[in-house]
């Protein structure tokens, strides 16, 4: 996630492709070998985008990219993306962890 936000930083109204949030998503063989890894990756990957996201100046939250499935966006409206995308993995890490404490 940070990567997009990095990338829209760095360069000019660059192209934000659609990509593996974790690279060990693209080749099952990298994959963490249990859910606590899983869930470590998650964490780190959401801990580096806050960082990120907490060092950008004012100025720059307006600052624009083109995706390729929804046309241009801002950093703001990609963070309120990622806001919005979390409350989907927080109902279901919550999901399992009811699960799995039922065991």
């Amino acid at each position: 996630r940070s990567f997009r936000v990095n990338l829209l930083l760095q360069e000019d109204n660059p192209l934000i492709e659609s990509q593996a949030v974790f690279e060990w998503a693209k080749d099952g063989s990298e994959s963490p070998v249990t859910s606590r890894d899983i869930f470590e990756a998650y964490r780190s990957s959401r801990r580096k985008t806050l960082e990120t996201l907490g060092g950008i100046p004012l100025e720059d939250w307006w600052r624009e990219g083109r995706h390729e499935e929804f046309g241009v966006i801002s950093i703001k409206q990609q963070a309120s993306y990622f806001a919005t995308h979390e409350l989907t993995h927080l109902a279901q890490i919550e999901f399992l962890r009811e699960r799995l404490s039922a065991i």
